[in-house]
């Protein structure tokens, strides 16, 4: 699928524009925001989410840089991998995440909220554009 998206995705800073690296992420909350948990969490199914997103650079842009690749995993239960690639044209950002059917209990609670921190934290990160240099043709 192709998507034209308009608008303000980014933050310029002097030469650069920040923006960020899963445009479907960005500005999402965290999952488990509450520091203890009373109830034991239950995950009623597996399942698999592969995302995958191109994104192209307008003309007079560069990719400058891009997230590193991460792999973070909840021994038994669930799995993360992040890679950001780039080329003269944009960047592609792929996203693989296996979630378990799963029970927490209350006890194990920190192990899980801290998992899920850490995927949400890389999912927030940004990819660093750079205005290209002007080239211009001399002429005499």
């Amino acid at each position: 699928m192709t998507y034209q998206v308009t608008g303000t995705l980014g933050t310029t800073t002097g030469k650069r524009l920040i923006v960020p690296a899963d445009v479907f992420e960005a500005g999402s909350s965290a999952t488990f925001a509450d520091e203890k948990r009373v109830q034991p969490v239950y995950f009623h199914y597996s399942k698999l989410t592969q995302d995958a997103m191109r994104v192209n650079v307008p003309e007079g842009f560069t990719v400058e840089a891009v997230p590193a690749e991460v792999t973070l995993n909840l021994p038994g239960a669930e799995a993360y991998k992040f890679v950001a690639t780039q080329d003269a044209k944009g960047f592609t950002a792929r996203r693989d995440r296996l979630q378990n059917e799963l029970i927490v209990m209350p006890k194990d609670y920190d192990g899980l909220r801290k998992y899920y921190s850490q995927v949400e934290s890389k999912d927030q990160e940004s990819v660093v554009l750079k205005v290209a240099p002007v080239t211009t043709a001399s002429g005499n």
